[in-house]
């Protein structure tokens, strides 16, 4: 009787394991992962017409609600906005000086995934975070961008 318990403990451990190695791998198989975020740590002011800043990510097979976002210092407002079958968005700090018809890939998912900002000045200085979306799934990254200005 204890050995058919200890058996039957045994296969419902290893179903259990199974079935949650079977999750992980159908999750990775959607997984929008950021694998590289690209932010210049530190320009001079005057100095460069434009700046970019690029996240790039992997997908996987499902891509639906797929949404490149970039948000300025908090997280509250995007500054930036791209969902795939539309044209991209600035907002906020960025308005207007985005350059919207920039692609940073040929990939029509990865395509508006970067900012190109134009004439930047210390007023866009601090973090910058993109975050990547589907529906099932978010990845973020952050980093810090400096523009200072020498006194002459």
């Amino acid at each position: 009787m204890v050995r058919q318990r200890e058996a039957r403990h045994a296969s419902i451990t290893h179903l259990c394991t199974a079935l949650l190695w079977l999750f992980t791998c159908f999750n990775e198989l959607n997984a929008v992962k950021i694998v590289k975020i690209v932010v210049p740590e530190i320009i001079q002011y005057g100095v460069q017409d434009t700046v970019i800043l690029d996240c790039d990510y992997t997908y996987n097979n499902n891509t639906s609600g797929l949404v490149v976002k970039w948000f300025f210092r908090n997280k509250t407002r995007p500054v930036y906005q791209w969902i795939v079958s539309q044209k991209p968005q600035d907002m906020g700090i960025l308005k207007g000086r985005v350059d919207l018809a920039y692609r940073a890939s040929s990939d029509p998912l990865k395509m508006h995934r970067a900012l190109r900002i134009m004439k930047p000045n210390t007023n866009i200085s601090g973090d910058y975070t993109c975050v990547v979306s589907t529906f099932m799934e978010e990845d973020s990254r952050t980093k810090q961008m400096i523009v200072f200005e020498t006194t002459p």
